[in-house]
């Protein structure tokens, strides 16, 4: 994990404690950690300090949810369909312009924990690759921008430029007032805290009630511990209810809520927050195995989350009153008891007669049932986005003699059989998940899976596993050849892995259905195995003297 600037709080596990803890310097002598009474869940023994996550800035999308509770709210259709188009157009620019692929993974990218592969493709960026030329690199933006594009489709999953998700911390010093908020950001260039002054619209998904959306002000730090607390946004400690408990009742225990400073996105009006006081939880002497299995098939029975949501989702969009109409209001109560069932273990009553909709919007996507046009924001923006799918080629797959170096013919025979066994490994990845594409693979970007074993899957999910995957078998590659080896001799094999890879005989491997029945065999070269050593060969691309030793 690379931490850069010290983070300003972090979720903790410790010795039967879980919450989140903020890094004060006035902590008096000799306590290093002050964890609340509240925060303990059980009681351990063990002392080890785990950290599940960090205070940091995650990029800040809008959702379905979202936009319809701020639709209803009085933000008109225009604004989000503009900010969909701003984010199309730059999508269609990453594919052809280096410096507007740079700029959109530093904006939407959290490098390094989120994706390594893109990793390596901002590098390739950065020390001058060409998306025009260079196939590999193409591929990658390509499979980015399609992937972009059908969360767009799916989800409504819109980039905001002044917006961020960001971890809840509490004012510790409790100088903050009730409708009060602190969010600072670390300037790119500067690495100093730039404090966002001005209203806020802050949410916590999942959100269906238009209460959840809370418009607070974001004010100037009053003291140096709150100018400490950057990428992060910290919440009051005084006032009737808790602003976090407003959205959609959640809490300081780690959760994370998407904040934009927008004016487009701050609503005229708010909705009076929704009661959030959960159902006692059930409480047992003792718990054994039999207890557990039957939990868990009660847990299957019952949850009717998503149901929930989409049933909402359709009862917003049918009705003019949008999520203020008293359907669903109802549904967005049910969600929640939905949402507190494994804590609590209390089931939501959902009577598909009373809570299914008589038809389901288009932007759903269910054709087994009767389905509309939907004249909302969501099916103007579901529209828009289906028909723009451009086709894009790849350029053919030529060697930049720039990281062709002297000696690399002497690691090119271990490099094919390298090679080989790699790209057998990566097929039998893909052919696994039913993945078709060699750049949707190691990017984690499928589109869809023909697996049986996974279909049922949600999408995301097998993308993560099939992401997963993929990185260690590149990490094993790697550390297996590359890792404690002399500088000249690892920038060596990175020339014959590369030469290797772009001049190799086309790999064989599984493919779709179409193609299948035809009889034509799906030859395909792999690129991939080229760029397992890509911090080598970004250095060799680089305009300065190669290391010494290293003549190209």
């Amino acid at each position: 994990m690379k931490i850069g600037a010290q983070p300003s709080a972090f979720q903790i596990r410790f010795a039967g404690f879980k919450g989140v803890v903020a890094v004060h310097s006035g902590v008096p002598r000799p306590y290093k950690l002050i964890l609340r009474s509240s925060m303990r869940k059980f009681e351990s023994r063990h002392l080890q300090l785990e950290v599940i996550q960090m205070a940091r800035r995650f990029p800040g999308h809008l959702n379905r949810e979202i936009i319809q509770l701020l639709s209803t709210l009085g933000i008109p259709d225009v604004t989000f369909m503009t900010l969909q188009k701003q984010m199309v157009k730059k999508l269609d620019e990453v594919v052809v312009s280096r410096v507007a692929a740079i700029n959109e993974i530093a904006a939407t990218q959290c490098l390094e924990e989120v994706n390594a592969v893109m990793t390596a493709v901002h590098a390739m960026l950065e020390v001058g690759f060409d998306p025009r030329t260079e196939p590999f690199l193409r591929k990658m933006l390509l499979a980015y921008r399609q992937n972009s594009l059908l969360r767009l489709e799916e989800k409504a999953h819109i980039y905001v430029d002044k917006a961020a998700l960001l971890m809840g911390v509490l004012d510790e010093t409790s100088v903050l007032e009730y409708g009060q908020v602190i969010v600072q950001m670390r300037s790119a260039s500067t690495g100093l805290a730039v404090p966002v002054v001005g209203k806020v619209a802050i949410a916590k998904n999942p959100c269906l009630h238009p209460g959840d959306v809370r418009v607070l002000d974001a004010i100037k730090p009053p003291n140096e511990y709150l100018k400490g607390m950057v990428e992060c946004l910290v919440f009051p400690s005084r006032g009737p209810r808790p602003h976090t408990n407003e959205c959609s009742g959640s809490d300081l225990d780690g959760d994370q809520y998407f904040v934009t400073w927008d004016p487009r996105l701050i609503p005229p009006r708010t909705h009076q927050p929704a009661d959030y006081d959960t159902s006692p939880p059930k409480h047992v002497d003792r718990v054994d195995m039999s207890m557990v299995c039957q939990f868990f098939t009660d847990y299957m029975q019952n949850d009717v989350l998503g149901r929930i949501c989409i049933a909402h989702s359709a009862f917003a969009d049918m009705n003019p009153h949008g999520a203020e109409d008293p359907q669903c209001i109802e549904l967005a109560k049910m969600q929640a008891q939905a949402v507190d069932y494994p804590k609590t273990g209390v089931p939501v009553k959902f009577n598909p007669k009373r809570h299914s909709p008589p038809a389901y919007p288009d932007f759903l996507k269910k054709p087994a049932k009767k389905t509309y046009r939907s004249r909302k924001i969501l099916g103007q923006l579901f529209r828009d986005i289906s028909k723009h799918k451009p086709d894009w080629q790849v350029p053919e797959a030529r060697l930049d003699q720039r990281l062709v170096i002297e000696g690399h013919r002497t690691f090119v025979g271990t490099a094919k059989e390298l090679c080989r066994e790699y790209n057998r490994q990566l097929v039998a990845v893909m052919q696994r998940y039913g993945v078709w594409k060699e750049e949707e693979a190691v990017g984690g970007y499928m589109v869809k899976v023909t697996s049986r074993h996974h279909r049922r899957q949600k999408l995301h999910n097998v993308q993560a596993q099939v992401r997963l995957e993929v990185s260690r078998l590149r990490m094993h590659y790697y550390e297996q050849e590359f890792t404690g080896q002399p500088e000249a001799v690892r920038f060596r094999k990175a020339s014959a892995w590369y030469y290797v890879a772009y001049t190799s005989e086309k790999t064989i491997f599984p493919s779709d259905h179409r193609r299948s029945q035809s009889g034509r065999k799906n030859e395909k070269r792999l690129l991939s195995f080229a760029w397992i050593p890509y911090q080598e060969l970004c250095s060799l691309k680089k305009p300065h003297p190669l290391p010494s030793g290293v003549r190209q």
